[in-house]
């Protein structure tokens, strides 16, 4: 899987706005994918710590790691994508876009719907990094 991670020190650290942004970005839309399939195929939703620890099961084929505070928040915007995505279409449409993005995972598969996806994952990332810039300078 093409899904990678950074090493991170200190267990509270923010979600970080470096490097490790694409793999983050990575990291949610694996996640989302997976808790698509696994919603659409079982009815049911992974727990946030489940999605962490497979998180943090990817990343370790790479022998990457990032703190489980920073893969727990990844894995709630992952689960944040995919509830607005169970909400808003038929489950048909939900099957295919589960699969466009299992599919979309192979770096040489080409979709407009996993691009698009991305693209929300990055969304969402930089919407959850303002968000905490914001809560943590003084006022």
């Amino acid at each position: 899987m093409p899904v990678a991670g950074a090493q991170m020190s200190g267990e509270n650290a923010l979600l970080s706005p470096t490097p490790e942004r694409g793999i983050s970005i990575a990291l949610i839309f694996a996640l989302a994918a997976e808790r698509l399939s696994v919603y659409y195929s079982h009815d049911q939703w992974l727990k946030e710590d489940q999605g962490a620890t497979l998180a943090a099961d990817w990343l370790a084929r790479s022998q990457r790691r990032l703190p489980l505070a920073e893969r727990r928040q990844l894995s709630a915007l992952s689960e944040q994508l995919t509830r607005q995505i169970a909400d808003t279409l038929s489950r048909e449409a939900g099957l295919h876009t589960a699969h466009e993005m299992m599919e979309a995972l192979d770096a040489n598969y080409e979709s407009e719907i996993g691009r698009t996806l991305m693209m929300e994952c990055e969304r969402l990332l930089d919407s959850a990094l303002a968000d905490q810039a914001s809560s943590i300078l003084p006022r």
